[in-house]
């Protein structure tokens, strides 16, 4: 157990000073100060006159320092100081010797209004020690206690003034206080003894801050009232040391409603000074981190950049990230920090240190899925376990913030300050929204690492699959040219021209491929023509030339129910059809024709004219590009055939 702050036994001190008092006078032989009433009025008027004062300026200062945004509990006991002081002097007035008012002055109607203040005291430091320290739910609260302590007085005047024989005897000439009158003096003592356990431990907690000054009120009040369970004449020693006692109360009450009310205004700007500090820091650390995500490639790196962003740009002592490890009892081990001083996660990197992290503040954070704060490492029992060394590197608060995937956690990030209390609503609201962006990141880092490794596989896959496919084609197209040895060639030839045309005009690789792989079978139709007909050396008649028109049908037919991801079939189809209508199988025009197709025509025409035939010799480059250029726009297709020509007056290709 901690012990007492300094402010706190300094009160204890003062405290014991006067209890020592009290006992001192309690010892000794009974005996007047003061011979007479008249002369004890010489003191007691005074005093009583200071204690009204106070009384007043206590609800002066509370009542016009309020604030909506304040808590309402001064106010409270204010009005209730008010109460008190204007009962008060109504007991100045009643006391014995002083002159007749309403009603004869004696002791008896003096302890009358005397008890009602008393307990009315009490009763206000009692529930004020009680009610939450907030402020007003509804804005004309106050003056509803206002009206409120206003018309408790006039009840009590009305009571002591006109019906004083209905209330209980307190005070019998000659034989002193009654046993009513004692009595009530304890209930009193009772409720202020409540209400000052109630205060020391709020004082102990250090909130509010109120809380020590009032303490020592109803400390220091109790020992008033036990004064005036003792005296046997209204003139003897413990009368005036009760009134001393009240006194000291009422200036301590009035010297911390004062101070409470006048720092209010500072503290709350300090307090917000250092909220909008950590508010900044928070910021920062959040700033940094989210411009390292947006560059972030790769997930340890992410982590360190975070680690050293949070210390470097936030200003906190230190940073790490723990993983939860899959294990039996899902032990936390810190994979990547960042520190001012290190040395201090490396302590906790040994097994020891690592069962402990797993019950500390980040277990929790890693169990509950909620931002764990620590703000006194000095105290909390989470930190028992390496409590030391944390002191040693200058750690007093910490924060543990869960990292989730899909709900579960998988890791937490750890920031230590180097004050108590460091971290505010705002830094805590904040700080986890960078949690929650930290696993997006990683989240997003995770799937983009699946995603690509995933069309890596995909693209060896593809790239298997066509090589597969383009050897099968291959195989195809050399069965065709094995019947027609005069052609050998030509497809390969073909495909490579169109695909270079292809490139000439800008199309994707894929577009390429598909095309090249359509030249290699764009004649496959021919394995149904009978041989004779395509080595045939002379000029072909009509009936063996419409044999010839059916290979692009024939191709398609064979080529139509494998899947090539592409149009393949169709342009072997289309290869020999024409912009004007005057191609075959089908007289296709214009866009009716896919440009794949188009592209194999024009390759197609320029690689027949140029080579040998059967039926003729090689008619040669130029009497084919003259043949493009010339049907350029009527047959050929204008892109394609300037790409071709272009292609030849460049030097770019040769057949």
């Amino acid at each position: 157990m901690t012990s007492a702050p300094p402010e706190l036994r300094k009160t204890l001190r003062s405290l014991a000073v006067l209890a020592g008092l009290f006992l001192v006078i309690w010892l000794a032989p009974n005996n007047h100060m003061f011979e007479g009433i008249s002369r004890y009025q010489s003191v007691h008027l005074p005093v009583e006159t200071v204690s009204l004062v106070i009384s007043m300026l206590v609800f002066g200062v509370a009542w016009n320092a309020y604030s909506k945004d304040r808590a309402s509990n001064l106010i409270i006991l204010a009005c209730a100081s008010l109460a008190v002081g204007l009962i008060d002097f109504a007991h100045m007035l009643s006391f014995a010797g002083m002159p007749d008012w309403v009603t004869p002055a004696d002791p008896e109607k003096a302890i009358n209004f005397w008890l009602a203040a008393r307990l009315l005291f009490a009763l206000a430091l009692l529930s004020v020690a009680l009610r939450p320290w907030r402020a007003f739910t509804h804005p004309r609260s106050r003056y509803n206690l206002l009206a409120a302590a206003i018309a408790i007085s006039a009840l009590v005047y009305w009571l002591g003034l006109f019906h004083q024989d209905a209330l209980p005897r307190t005070f019998i000439a000659g034989q002193g206080l009654t046993a009513f009158k004692i009595v009530s003096e304890y209930v009193i003592v009772a409720l202020l003894l409540t209400a000052c356990v109630l205060y020391w431990r709020q004082a102990r907690a250090g909130k509010p801050r109120e809380a020590l000054g009032l303490f020592n009120v109803a400390a220091i009040t109790i020992l008033s009232e036990l004064s005036f369970t003792l005296y046997s004449d209204v003139t003897d020693i413990f009368n005036l040391l009760g009134h001393i006692y009240k006194i000291i109360a009422y200036a301590l009450l009035y010297r911390t409603v004062f101070v409470g009310s006048v720092r209010e205004p500072f503290l709350r700007a300090l307090e917000a000074e250092q909220a909008q500090r950590h508010a900044i820091r928070a910021l920062r650390t959040l700033s940094a981190g989210n411009k390292t995500l947006l560059h972030a490639r790769e997930e340890h790196a992410l982590l360190e950049s975070m680690c050293r962003a949070a210390v470097v740009q936030g200003g906190y002592l230190l940073a790490w990230v723990g993983y939860v490890q899959d294990d039996e009892t899902q032990t936390i081990k810190p994979e990547v920090w960042h520190a001012v001083q290190p040395g201090y996660v490396e302590s906790l990197l040994s097994t020891e240190h690592k069962i402990a992290l797993n019950n500390g503040p980040s277990g929790v954070a890693m169990r509950s899925g909620e931002t764990t704060i620590c703000q006194d490492i000095a105290n909390d029992p989470l930190f028992a376990p390496w409590r030391d060394v944390a002191m040693k590197y200058g750690y007093r608060a910490s924060i543990s913030i869960p990292l989730k995937d899909n709900g579960a956690t998988f890791a937490t990030l750890a920031l230590y300050a180097s004050t108590p209390d460091a971290f505010t609503a705002d830094e805590i609201a904040l700080l986890s929204e960078m949690g929650e962006d930290l696993s997006f990141g990683l989240r997003s880092l995770r799937i983009r690492g699946e995603r690509d490794q995933a069309l890596l596989d995909k693209q060896h896959y593809l790239e298997r699959l066509q090589d597969g496919l383009q050897g099968t084609v291959q195989a195809i197209a050399s069965t065709v040219e094995m019947r027609d040895p005069y052609t050998a060639g030509h497809q390969r030839r073909v495909a490579d021209l169109a695909a270079a045309i292809a490139g000439e005009m800008g199309l994707s690789h894929e577009q390429i491929f598909a095309i090249h792989l359509a030249g290699v079978v764009h004649d496959l139709g021919k394995i149904s023509i009978p041989a004779e007909i395509l080595s045939k050396p002379s000029r072909l008649n009509e009936i063996e030339y419409s044999f010839i028109k059916t290979h692009p049908q024939a191709g398609y037919d064979i080529l139509k129910d494998i899947d090539f991801q592409w149009p393949v079939a169709e342009m072997v189809l289309q290869h020999h059809e024409r912009l004007d209508g005057t191609g075959y199988p089908r007289g296709l025009k214009g866009e009716e024709i896919i440009q794949g197709a188009r592209i194999l025509a024009v390759a197609d025409v320029i690689e027949a004219m140029a080579s040998h035939r059967p039926y003729r010799p090689g008619l040669g480059i130029e009497a084919a590009l003259q043949e493009i250029s010339k049907h350029r726009g009527v047959s050929y297709d204008a892109e394609v055939a300037d790409a071709a020509l272009r292609l030849f007056s460049e030097n770019k290709y040769q057949l």
